[in-house]
């Protein structure tokens, strides 16, 4: 009890710009939902299903991928590694 006596007017500051941050967040989530603000939200989503599409087909592309194996003359290997 001693500490809000003390510091009253920091507490009275801190509480006013919570209830200035609620009321805005009010305000603004009811313009969005007056406005239709699903749109931009139904936009990300669109941009999520085909970034995991994409993926999908590079993840197939990439698994039907088969390296070109060299072959490597065991001799002259010998003879670099001798260098």
């Amino acid at each position: 009890m001693e500490f809000i006596a003390k510091n009253y007017f920091l507490i009275i500051i801190i509480a006013a710009f919570l209830l200035f941050a609620l009321i805005g967040y009010m305000v603004d989530s009811e313009k969005k939902r007056k406005a239709g603000g699903n749109a931009k939200s139904n936009s990300r989503q669109e941009n999520v299903n085909e970034e995991k599409n994409e993926q999908e087909e590079n993840q197939a592309e990439n698994e039907s991928f088969i390296p070109e194996i060299e072959e490597i003359d065991v001799e002259e290997e010998k003879k670099e590694g001798e260098k």
